[in-house]
């Protein structure tokens, strides 16, 4: 391995952290979140009701993306760039909505980014997998052409060849010896 394979292997954890973050990050301000949180909860029945006054009140029958803006001016997402850490504020019109809808979101953003993490595992897997079945083929082509080798020369192991071929050749130079002599 060079230098820069082991720094890349090294920093992978940290890589892969910065990447869910960001996911995570982009999810919490996606209008694929907000239709989540509108089928689970009925965005409308928690922002949208008679008591919220009419201008901070969500109107009724908007499109998602509608919904998606309105939503923005209620949640925020940071990360530090110190340790990494995504800090989610979430607006309501009441303490316990607002936390049952924070709840919620930590539900799906975590459902989320396993999700992604499972798909890029299972891909990871896959090429895994292709590879094995390739070095394996590899190896049966080898292992022929090895055995073809050994069938077209006489020799199956080399070491005991070899040892044969000194002893013959022990046993000619003491005949060739004893003839000088």
């Amino acid at each position: 391995l060079s230098g820069d394979d082991e720094e890349q292997d090294s920093n992978a954890p940290s890589m892969k952290i910065v990447q869910d973050t960001q996911v995570l990050v982009s999810f919490l301000d996606s209008s694929t979140l907000v239709g989540l949180i509108d089928d689970a909860k009925g965005l409308h029945s928690v922002y949208g009701r008679d008591e919220i006054d009419v201008v901070s009140r969500l109107k009724p029958n908007q499109t998602l993306q509608e919904k998606t803006d309105y939503f923005s001016d209620y949640i925020t997402a940071s990360v530090s760039s110190v340790s990494g850490i995504v800090t989610v504020k979430l607006r309501a019109f009441s303490p316990d909505e607002a936390n049952e809808i924070l709840t919620l979101v930590m539900e799906l953003a975590e459902e989320r980014v396993n999700l992604l993490n499972a798909d890029i595992w299972r891909s990871v897997l896959e090429a895994a997998e292709r590879e094995f079945e390739a070095a394996g083929a590899d190896l049966q082509t080898v292992r022929k052409r090895f055995q073809a080798l050994q069938n077209e020369t006489g020799v199956f192991d080399v070491e005991l060849e070899a040892e044969a071929l000194t002893e013959v050749l022990t046993e000619l130079r003491k005949e060739l010896f004893a003839l000088e002599n």
